[in-house]
């Protein structure tokens, strides 16, 4: 994505048989209009904290995650439930590496065996795959299985939804991203009464 960009998912969306077709020159030019200016790892000694992540994405920054994870049982996620560890999610079960992207928190989201907090995950398995493509993961779940992190460097275009799948805006300035703040409503104006004669 420094060198060469991206296309969005819409333009070559995921096809779970295959990872062909391979771009022509026309997706190869496309991506040329979607390279990043660089990356950052989230240090190792971080990798362990949930608030390392969501702290990135108060930036408005994604995260992108290398995990080691159990395939299968990743693959049959379904729904909209929140994942958590279970008794094959590590160790011998877990011998595949994956990329994904964090993109969200909450910290309200309660899993059935009560951990409470999730990170919104973006997966490239598709809109079949568990949530419309995405998955709720509890905060324990994601540090365990999280084996690097990375961030893009500098100012992004903001998303915008495109054809159900987000894809990057083009933008003719830098956007800053940072976190809003909340300002205060503005008081209303006075008014004033005159004395009756």
């Amino acid at each position: 994505v420094v060198n060469r960009g991206s296309t969005s998912l819409a333009h070559m969306p995921y096809n779970q048989t295959t990872c062909l077709p391979t771009p022509d020159e026309d997706d190869i030019a496309l991506a040329q209009q979607w390279k990043v200016p660089g990356f950052q790892a989230i240090p190792a000694a971080n990798l362990r904290i949930a608030d390392s992540y969501k702290e990135m994405l108060e930036r408005g920054r994604p995260v992108i995650i290398g995990v080691r994870f159990n395939h299968s049982e990743w693959l049959n996620q379904r729904g909209p439930g929140v994942y958590t560890l279970g008794p094959q999610s590590v160790g011998d079960y877990a011998k595949i590496g994956h990329a994904m992207v964090i993109v969200g928190y909450d910290d309200n989201k309660v899993a059935a065996n009560g951990e409470k907090g999730a990170f919104r995950i973006m997966n490239s398995w598709g809109p079949g795959w568990a949530d419309g493509g995405y998955i709720w993961a509890s905060y324990s779940a994601m540090t365990t299985l999280i084996q690097e992190a990375y961030v893009f460097k500098d100012i992004l275009p903001p998303m915008i939804p495109r054809d159900g799948v987000l894809a990057p805006a083009l933008a003719m300035t830098p956007v800053n991203i940072a976190t809003p703040i909340q300002q205060k409503p503005a008081p209303a104006p006075a008014t004033q009464t005159t004395p009756a004669q």
